[in-house]
């Protein structure tokens, strides 16, 4: 999903509803009493655990098939029709199944196999009474009639209906992320619970076309001046990727042909049929090819090959990636490069907790990147990075992971600069950490391969890049997705008999994260040209030396966003640094005798003396609060003075 407005939505509350209980058992061949004590059970296990995105009743059944056949038209959120739900149980004697459904929408019937069954509805939930008890792994189908007219605004209402103001074009449209599947329809809301397949029916008026997932099966009269637009899909799908679209459309289809497939993938547009709207958009759709061939290499082949890529285009600030057929307000490089990466990235992978959108987000920000890179130019792509990069440091803190208690708040989940652009810039980084893009790409195909038609979890995937490259990313996931906040840089140089001296000094915008072990890289600008230098920085300060013989005019930091941090100084000249944490050496400059002082007692304590070359020149050890090292043997220049664990307290010092 990628939006260029949102406007607020409300919170959906729970709560215990016990009046007219009793009048909805009538039917029941049950005992009442106990029903009733069964479904307050339920609820308020559901309040005790109301964190959750999803139901306790959830983990007892399994949803195989979604079968939707609705009535629709271009003008109105109205919807009238039947669902059917085919699954199984998980459990032994399954005795209610809860799904959830808005209130405004009025159930007709409820048929679980071949029987009537009794409901209960609590608000947005819908528990339907089992009668008689399902056995563990046995099927059901259930289905529900149901009609209503829902209410509607806003970017996440589940179904909305508006006339395009360039076009003039009446629209109705479903979007159903994060939670709003059952504003239209009976759902359960599950990540973690895809459908194996799904069919989804529309009735609408014949001026009309309708657009959904998977493949158009057939268009059938229906009398009346309607007709019924059957799309079937055979791929597994997640609740919220089901979807409708209705409107005066035109069709136009291209094909895409990704490297190594045999045969060619339909992209079907369903585009306002208004004079002029297609040639407006349609050099912007025929780049969808591109991206279609281009990620099919990077990532795999285009995992719903079968059956097809599509948009529909719609009133909406944005657009959202509805499995096969993405729902667009627009067509620009951005957006449909955005959307359709997703079909990898959220909807042939999903986040299986509303807490990693990073998996769907931040994989599909970074994509634009990488469209950018690969068909532009990468002066483009380092402007999109950058830009990326700032928004990301303009505020400290902050994680690109959602904490569970934060995990229902819509504004979270799709919070910009973190699920978004941190996310992207997290994955620039990671591929900078891994320094080997065949390795790199290798790790998002993998990844791909793992889970395809399935979820997952940030640890699933940093599990997958390790695996893949041999690195362990424990760390990194835990500074950079589970922390909060960037790295910030002080840096001082010098250029010295022909070694050039780095001192790195690293603090963070935000205490939670400490310190990011992390590669720095730096452009050395020289009479003649620059040099690229890639340096490991393992501790708060790293004091790095090489050989340079050229004569230094400047030293950059991070060029052109190579990975995230933050530069606030850039210094020539460290021969008097400030003294160590740990240690104080007087005088510096030196002559005959150089003293250090220890800040801890109680301890050995061990120093080391190197020449610019790296040449160890003295060692030395002692117990006491000093140190007297006798330098007259030492030849004039510069020196490195080593001491404490991982000899982090390392400064230079001249004789």
């Amino acid at each position: 999903m990628k939006a260029s407005t949102i406007v607020p939505l409300m919170k959906w509350k729970h709560s215990l509803l016990i009046i007219g209980i009793i009048s909805l058992m009538t039917g029941f061949s049950g005992n009442t009493q106990t029903t009733h004590d069964m479904y307050c059970k339920h609820q308020q296990a559901f309040l005790r655990n109301q964190q959750q995105t999803s139901h306790p009743l959830y983990a007892k059944y399994d949803v195989g098939f979604y079968g939707i056949d609705i009535a629709l038209e271009r003008n109105s959120v109205n919807v009238a029709g039947h669902v059917e739900i085919r699954g199984k149980s998980l459990v032994s004697n399954l005795d209610t199944l809860c799904l959830e459904l808005l209130p405004e929408l009025q159930i007709d019937s409820v048929v679980l196999n071949t029987n009537q069954s009794v409901y209960v509805r609590d608000n947005n939930l819908l528990f339907i009474l089992v009668n008689p008890l399902i056995q563990l792994n046995d099927p059901f189908v259930l289905r529900i009639y149901y009609h209503g007219t829902p209410p509607t605004g806003g970017f996440f209402a589940g179904i909305s209906t508006d006339v395009s103001t360039q076009w003039g074009n009446e629209v109705t449209w479903t979007l159903s992320e994060p939670f709003n599947a059952r504003d239209w329809f009976p759902v359960k809301q599950d990540l973690k619970d895809k459908a194996d397949s799904a069919w989804i029916f529309i009735t609408t008026d014949t001026a009309n076309k309708a657009g959904s997932n998977g493949i158009l099966t057939a268009i059938t009269p229906m009398g009346n001046g309607k007709h019924r637009f059957e799309w079937k899909t055979s791929y597994p799908i997640d609740y919220y990727l089901i979807s409708a679209a209705v409107a005066d459309y035109q069709e136009y289809t291209l094909y895409a042909k990704p490297a190594g497939f045999a045969d060619s993938i339909p992209i079907v547009n369903y585009i306002y049929d208004a004079p002029g709207c297609l040639e407006f958009y349609q050099t912007d759709l025929d780049r969808t090819r591109d991206f279609l061939e281009l990620f099919s290499e990077k990532y795999g082949l285009y995992p719903f090959a079968a059956e097809k890529y599509g948009h529909c285009q719609v009133h909406l600030g944005g657009g959202m990636e509805h499995q096969t057929m993405s729902t667009m307000g627009a067509f620009n490089f951005d957006l449909n490069s955005h959307e359709l990466s997703h079909q990898w990235f959220g909807d042939h992978v999903t986040c299986a907790t509303w807490s990693d959108i990073w998996l769907n987000e931040g994989f599909a920000t970074y994509s634009q990147y990488i469209a950018a890179q690969q068909l532009m130019n990468q002066t483009a792509a380092d402007d999109f990075m950058i830009g990326m990069q700032n928004y990301v440091m303009s505020e400290d803190g902050g994680s690109v992971y959602i904490p569970p208690a934060e995990a229902n708040d819509v504004w979270r989940i799709f919070n910009g600069r973190l699920s978004y652009n941190k996310g992207a810039v997290i994955l620039h980084v990671l591929r900078y950490e891994i320094n080997n893009d065949e390795l790199f790409f290798e790790v998002l195909r993998q990844y791909q391969e793992v889970f395809g038609g399935e979820t997952a979890t940030g640890d699933d995937f940093f599990d997958i890049a390790g695996q893949v490259t041999g690195l362990n990313f424990q760390v990194f996931a835990n500074q950079w997705y589970y922390g909060e906040g960037f790295p910030v840089y002080d840096i001082h140089w010098l250029q010295s008999n022909d070694s050039l001296f780095i001192l790195s000094e690293q603090h963070t915008s935000s205490p939670v994260t400490p310190f990011y072990e992390m590669h720095v890289p730096f452009r050395v600008s020289f009479n003649g040209g620059d040099t690229l230098l890639r340096f490991e920085q393992q501790n708060q300060e790293e004091l790095f030396v090489i050989p340079f013989v050229p004569e230094i005019q400047a030293i950059e930091l991070n060029p052109r966003g190579k990975t995230l941090l933050k530069t606030r100084t850039i210094s020539q000249g460290i021969a008097r640094p400030e003294p160590a944490p740990l240690i104080t050496v007087f005088p510096n400059p030196f002559e005959e005798e150089l003293r250090v002082f220890f800040k801890e007692t109680g301890k050995p304590h061990h120093i080391r003396l190197a020449d610019v070359t790296g040449r160890i020149v003295l060692e030395q050890t002692t117990e006491l609060s000093s140190m007297r090292i006798n330098t007259r043997t030492l030849a004039g220049g510069l020196y490195i003075l080593m001491y404490g664990e991982n000899e982090s307290a390392t400064r230079l010092i001249r004789k």
